[in-house]
């Protein structure tokens, strides 16, 4: 299995179990790698840490709960897995820039944390590289004008 094989399963398995308790040691023992190197290649390859990405994702999902449900939203930040009302409303201010609320009396657009997938959409297939290859261009040689400084490796003049 390579590395975004690794990684997709990860989302996969915190998507089905965004109202339990994940701890990175779990997904690290899932993957295979260490809690240390499971966070360096998660952060690397979706641009954020894994935490990171189960606290955007739960409160994506309580804001869609809170514009279509009229229950509490204490309640609804509880279900999510915060475990204060305080806790909840500062996440989804600091978030989405506005109050739960807010957004529920308004019904506001949010920027919206959708889920991950690192399959391409027609064929299912994983994205091998996320990032272009580079491209290599033979260029006419050039002239450049600048000051020369001595450096400690190589001694102009000498």
């Amino acid at each position: 299995m390579d590395r975004y094989e690794i990684l997709q399963n990860a989302i996969d398995f915190c998507e089905a179990n965004l109202n339990d308790e994940i701890t990175m040691s779990k997904l690290a023992e899932m993957s295979g790698y260490s809690v240390y190197h499971f966070c360096r290649l998660f952060q690397q390859v979706i641009g954020c840490g894994p935490m990171e990405y189960l606290r955007k994702r739960r409160l994506t999902n309580a804001a869609v709960e809170i514009a279509s449900n009229p229950g509490l939203i204490k309640d609804i930040g509880f279900a999510w897995g915060f475990n204060s009302h305080e806790n909840f409303v500062r996440a989804f201010k600091s978030q989405f820039g506005i109050a739960p609320s807010q957004h529920r009396e308004t019904q506001s657009s949010l920027n919206l944390f959708h889920k991950v997938n690192l399959r391409e959409p027609c064929t299912g297939q994983l994205f091998k590289n996320n990032a272009p290859s580079p491209r290599y261009a033979a260029k006419p040689s050039f002239k450049l004008a600048g000051f020369c400084f001595p450096t400690s490796r190589c001694r102009v003049g000498t």
